[in-house]
């Protein structure tokens, strides 16, 4: 990511994400499904501090990003 010239913090926001997505659906990354995804960003819309939509849109395109990067072939 530090290639990408990311900065420190958001590598680190992401991290953060990645880890708070994978202990919400307690799976491997091998075993996310687009319903996983769904159900944990809804969970991030509702409830007593609800994200914005901008938010929204930046969560789901780092664990998109994430699992681009995990099935890369190269």
């Amino acid at each position: 990511m530090l290639a990408c010239r990311l900065t420190t913090q958001t590598i680190k926001q992401r991290c953060q994400l990645r880890e708070r997505f994978q202990e919400f659906t307690g799976e491997f990354p091998w075993r996310w499904r687009p319903a996983d995804v769904d159900d944990f960003l809804a969970g991030l819309r509702s409830g007593e501090k609800p994200i914005s939509l901008k938010t929204l849109r930046s969560c789901s395109n780092a664990v998109a990003m994430f699992c681009a990067f995990l099935t890369h072939p190269g």
